[in-house]
């Protein structure tokens, strides 16, 4: 059955991609002009997206215990009390990423039943799905090959089996990037500090926002990818600044803890796959400035921002800093597609579609075998 799952998953996109393709189901579209108004554009109905998405959740909610950090999150929820006076007794404390916990907490004294943890489980795939979907849904010229991305670079599995708090931070983010481009800090700014209340690495959005607005390649972006090559390039003095930047915060041990597991960063391959939308971008800038389109300029700086703080990782921590793009990678999933639709001519884009299909499939299957081979 595990075998069958993870390949049912990749199924399932193409399946998406040619059913919902067929001219039998155009009603189950909506056309939407492009934030410029230059051309119409097709994306699918919520009903779609929630069908495209179910397997996702239902995979994500039934899954084993022993994947990622799944069996830690599985014991809190276990042993929490189902007094709501305990629940708001965790808002008094001073327990890490507490709103988390708090919401896990009534959750429980909702649920009441120790057993029924696949409620909470399947609550949290459902939102985080949610997210995801809803950014490739209103940003995506290709939403079909943008939930082929994430499923093939195995972030559902890196992200929903693992890490869940961190990504529950950048769901509530992900929400809320219709205000960020439109630049609306008085609603997007609350939204990124109510998400470090569930992980408070969500607070770096706020600068990497900052960087990200405006034009493509903008003066912010391009001194970010300098200061990421210094980082590189002096990378003792990097860890003894963050070190230092950390000390007051929950991630006071970052630098020991990483050098103490012997965590050699980011794997190359992984940075090279993920680096691939901000490559693109660099090839095609002068096409890209020219489109001007908002949604797109975001994208791509963010792509940059996203392929920077993986080379740092590549030389640090792939375990600290290497969980950090995750706030900004998905975009990439947004302005690959449209990469290869715009900067490539009719010839050459078949090639690419055909060679980025080939990539991911060939990189999900490296990546799934170890949790096939371990029963998981």
């Amino acid at each position: 059955l595990h075998i069958f799952q993870y390949i049912f998953i990749l199924l399932w996109v193409g399946v998406i991609k040619l059913f919902f393709n067929s001219k039998s189901f155009e009603s189950g579209y909506n056309q939407i002009y492009n934030i410029n108004n230059r051309n119409v554009q097709n994306r699918y109905k919520w009903g779609m997206v929630l069908l495209s998405i179910l397997p996702l959740v239902l995979m994500t909610t039934f899954r084993s215990e022993n994947i990622g950090d799944t069996g830690a999150y599985v014991y809190t929820f276990k042993h929490m009390s189902t007094s709501y006076q305990d629940a708001f007794d965790i808002l008094k404390g001073t327990m890490k990423d507490k709103v988390f916990y708090f919401l896990v907490a009534i959750l429980k004294c909702v649920i009441k039943d120790s057993a029924l943890y696949y409620v909470y489980l399947f609550i949290i795939a459902m939102f985080q799905a949610i997210a995801v979907a809803s950014l490739f849904k209103k940003y995506s010229e290709d939403f079909a090959f943008s939930f082929f991305l994430f499923i093939t670079s195995i972030d559902y599995i890196s992200w929903m089996f693992n890490g869940i708090r961190q990504f529950t931070a950048v769901s509530i983010i992900l929400l809320f990037t219709s205000f960020i481009i439109r630049r609306k800090y008085i609603i997007f700014i609350p939204a990124i500090l109510l998400a470090s209340t569930m992980h408070q690495s969500a607070l770096i959005m706020i600068p990497i926002v900052l960087v990200c607005l405006g034009k493509a390649f903008n003066k912010r972006t391009i001194i970010f990818m300098f200061l990421a090559l210094l980082a590189v390039a002096f990378v003792g003095q990097f860890t003894e600044l963050m070190d230092s930047s950390l000390s007051y915060t929950q991630y006071v041990s970052v630098v020991s803890d990483y050098k103490g597991i012997n965590d050699d960063g980011t794997s190359i391959i992984r940075v090279l796959i993920y680096s691939v939308p901000a490559i693109i971008a660099v090839w095609g800038r002068k096409k890209i400035q020219q489109t001007d389109d908002e949604i797109i300029n975001f994208c791509t700086n963010m792509s940059i921002v996203s392929a920077g703080i993986y080379l740092v990782s590549m030389f640090t921590s792939g375990i600290f800093i290497g969980r950090l793009p995750i706030y900004c990678s998905l975009y990439s999933y947004v302005l690959l597609p449209w990469e290869i639709k715009h900067l490539f001519n009719e010839k050459n884009r078949q090639t690419m579609w055909t060679f980025s299909i080939l990539l991911y499939v060939c990189l999900y299957i490296v990546q799934i075998y170890p949790y096939i081979m371990s029963g998981l």
